[in-house]
This record gives structure tokens, C-alpha cells and sequence, in this order.
């Protein structure tokens, strides 16, 4: 089953359901019978309640069902749920509605605010319909008949002489290719150096990094510095951002649990960022960057970190 469908589970069963950066969701009116649904079709939702409140936690009851139904660890079901949150609060806010089937849609008003519109009723899936196919025991063959002693010998000794050959096949092609990095390479490219110096001026290497802050609190620390693309640095990936002190406290707890080596920095009283330390070469931050954003759905920003 997808987030959603798990979510609507929940729903039914539950009447009422808190979800961080969004609210409350609560459902007053009586679920009808799937027969009643079926034959309806457009069956409107009556008794539909939203409460906007962005800082609410979201249910921990809910989790352990969405880890049940999933059939996965509560940490691993917790980050999964806050994943799927963060890319819905992104679809809301881009001014796209973020819509639940079987229950409504949820847009964005031109105050900042969000409201619930209702939908119509669905069947919902059934229950541990997602959760991944039970292993059975393997049903025991009849053993295999027996190999002649010789014949076996002979297709051992085959084997061994096969594997003979290709060991010896590697050996010599991995000689060859220790002789041409060793010997050629370096004789080529002595006298491609001595044939560009003979026909060029030395010139120095001005090659630099010019590292930009997330953000224009930490603009004024950052510094043009020529460094080596492949030397191992220290980096800050930033990975949340918040103005609520208790949220970001909360965030930072939960991310700890979870393994992540956090910190919490604090710019002034009403932004709050946290990040994760690394360590990566120049070359491989941009692929670091990417890989974080899709986990945490977070537009990430890496800088350096000051030793």
C-alpha cells in the first residue's frame, strides 16, 4: 500500500489523526458500508475537520500502524512518514493541492493558511495488504544420484586446471598493465612535459573555490580558498530549517535517534538550522548534496566547515 492508502486506513478506523506541518485531521461523520460506497459512486464526505498547526507531532500511534502495515522497523516507518510529509507540505506550497483520495484535498489560502476541501468516500484497502510476502520453508528434493568417484575426480581436476589458466591469464594481463602505468606512461609523459616547456611559459595555477553560505547570516564567513579538488574536507550539509526553538529541538532529537550525526545551529532567535557533519572531497559534494536532498526532500546546501 502507498502512504496514502495507509493514511486513509488510519482514518477510517481511527476518526482522527495529527500530522506534523500540517495538523489535525479528524473525521466525524460515520464511515458507510463498502457496498454503500460501491453502489454511490460520488458519495460526498459530511462531518470533515481540519485543523491547521504546522508544529504539531505527528501521531505516534500512527506510525506504529504505518510500520505495521509496511512491515518495517518503527525508526526506519518514522522517516519514511516524515519524508512523505515534507514532500507534500513542498506540493502545497508551490500552490498545488495535496489530495487524499477518500478523504479530501488539502490546498493553501492566499492568508499562508491551510484548509481541508472534502472529497468522496472510498473503499479502503485491506488491512496488511502491504506488507511483503511471508517466506515459506523449501519443500525438500530428492537427493541427487550418486557420481561415479572417478568421473567426479576428473571433473574436480578439470575444474582445477580451468581455474589454473584463468588465474594465469589474469597474472599476465595484470602484468601488462602494471608495466605500462610503471614504464610507458611515465616515459610519454616525460617528453610530452619537456616538449610543452620548451614551447610555453610557466604559468601559475590560479585556479580557486568560491564557497557560498545557505544563507546570508553565515555569508560574511565564507572565503574564496584555493584548495585540492581531492583532499578530504569537513562540510556542513544543511538539512532542516525552522523559527520554532521547541520544533528544532524535537527534529534534532529524533534525528540523533536515528543515527545521524546532527548539529544544531542558531542564527537569531527565529531561525534555527540543522545539519549534518561530513566529510567529501570538492569533486564528490555535489553528488553528496543530491543524494542528501532526495532522502531528507530538502533542498540541501553544503559549505565548509570552519576547522
Amino acid at each position: 500500500m502507498t502512504f496514502d492508502q495507509i493514511l486513509l486506513l488510519y482514518v477510517y478506523q481511527h476518526k482522527k489523526i495529527s500530522l506534523n506541518l500540517f495538523g489535525t485531521i479528524e473525521l466525524e461523520g460515520a464511515i458507510p458500508d463498502p457496498e454503500i460506497i460501491r453502489k454511490e459512486k460520488q458519495l460526498p464526505i459530511e462531518g470533515l475537520k481540519f485543523n491547521f498547526d504546522p508544529h504539531v507531532i505527528t501521531d505516534e500511534a500512527f506510525i506504529h500502524f504505518y510500520a505495521f502495515e509496511k512491515g518495517r522497523i518503527i525508526p526506519l516507518s518514522a522517516s519514511d512518514i516524515e519524508a512523505q510529509l515534507l514532500m507534500a507540505r513542498q506540493i502545497v506550497n508551490i500552490g498545488n493541492p495535496y489530495e487524499i483520495a477518500g478523504l479530501g484535498k488539502i490546498v493553501k489560502m492566499d492568508n499562508g493558511k491551510l484548509t481541508m476541501l472534502p472529497g468522496f468516500f472510498t473503499i479502503p484497502p485491506i488491512s496488511g495488504s502491504g506488507r511483503p510476502a511471508v517466506l515459506r520453508e523449501r519443500v525438500q528434493q530428492a537427493p541427487l544420484p550418486k557420481v561415479d568417484r572417478k568421473e567426479e575426480k576428473a571433473a574436480s581436476n578439470r575444474k582445477i586446471g580451468q581455474m589454473l589458466v584463468i588465474s594465469g591469464g589474469v597474472l599476465v594481463v595484470a602484468l601488462i598493465v602494471w608495466a605500462i602505468f610503471k614504464f610507458v606512461l611515465p616515459m610519454m609523459k616525460g617528453k610530452a612535459d619537456q616538449a610543452e616547456v620548451s614551447i610555453s611559459p610557466t604559468t601559475e595555477d590560479t585556479t580557486s573555490l568560491t564557497v557560498v553560505s545557505p544563507n546570508s547570516a553565515a555569508d560574511s564567513s565564507s572565503q574564496v580558498q584555493p584548495t585540492d579538488s581531492t583532499s578530504l574536507l569537513n562540510w556542513k550539509a544543511y538539512i532542516a530549517e525552522t523559527s520554532k526553538k521547541p520544533f528544532a529541538d524535537d527534529k534534532l532529537k529524533r534525528y540523533k535517534s536515528f543515527g545521524h550525526n546532527v548539529e544544531l545551529e542558531t542564527l537569531d532567535t527565529n531561525r534555527f538550522l540543522i545539519f549534518i557533519n561530513l566529510q567529501s572531497t570538492i569533486a564528490d559534494t555535489a553528488r553528496q548534496r543530491d543524494s542528501l536532498a532526495r532522502f531528507f526532500a530538502y533542498p540541501v546546501s553544503i559549505i565548509p566547515k570552519n576547522p
